[in-house]
């Protein structure tokens, strides 16, 4: 850990060059199509954000109907009890996040530049947590909450997301981008945990006030901090 924070993942410093995080495209483009579609969409956004903001025991099927401003009866009509509406978002959460990320690492155009292909991931990351997706923030902030038969569920899939990081940290190690001495599964698991720990404390909405970052430049800051660690000069002293 003092390695990472202090000199970084990457074996060379500077040189990152990428899209700003609010000009990442992540629509699918896909809207849905019909009344009942779009009341299903309605009640599964309306739920993300009750569980996003208030957690897993607030998002009752009363309170959803009401934020959503349905009638109980009319979210019974789509869904069978809470514990279904809750799966769907967490399984659109993680679908989300697993897509946008592995389709920015596979698109860039030129695959030796790793720091910038990190780079993007953590950009687009990111914007999953705090632009794109309620259900992915909805997902990362209540998942520790849930109970285990819940979790066991959606364990696979959150699998398949850590696979897209490995292979894309043990790329740019093999390569010589990325530091031998750092293992890649523990760093992934840090660098995810960091990111992951923003949606909790992390407000985009004062990035106009003095003090605060907008997402853009706070999503710099961290690929910064990650990529090229925070000290000014040297290494990382040796723990004993």
């Amino acid at each position: 850990m003092s390695k990472l924070l202090l000199d970084g993942m990457c074996t060379k410093r500077g040189g990152t060059v990428r899209k700003s995080v609010e000009s990442l495209d992540l629509t699918d483009g896909l809207e849905p199509a019909g009344k009942a579609e779009r009341t299903r969409h309605q009640i599964l956004r309306t739920a993300a954000q009750i569980l996003r903001e208030s957690g897993y025991k607030a998002a009752t099927i009363r309170r959803v109907a009401s934020e959503a401003g349905l009638e109980a009866g009319s979210v019974y009509y789509h869904f069978g009890s809470k514990e279904e509406i809750l799966d769907e978002v967490l399984d659109l959460g993680l679908h989300d996040l697993l897509n946008g990320v592995s389709h920015a690492a596979a698109i860039w155009p030129n695959k030796e530049d790793h720091r910038n292909r990190i780079a993007t991931a953590i950009a687009t990351h990111m914007a999953y947590l705090f632009r794109a997706s309620e259900f992915t923030s909805a997902n990362i902030r209540i998942y520790g909450m849930l109970p285990e038969g819940i979790r066991s569920r959606h364990r696979p899939v959150r699998h398949q997301y850590a696979k897209v990081w490995d292979r894309l940290l043990r790329e740019a190690q093999t390569a010589g981008a990325l530091r031998s001495d750092i293992k890649v599964v523990p760093l992934r698991q840090a660098m995810l945990g960091a990111l992951n720990w923003t949606v909790e404390w992390f407000d985009p909405g004062k990035g106009d006030q003095r003090g605060y970052y907008t997402l853009s430049a706070f999503t710099d800051l961290l690929i910064k901090m990650l990529l090229d660690g925070i000290s000014a000069n040297g290494s990382a002293p040796k723990i004993t």
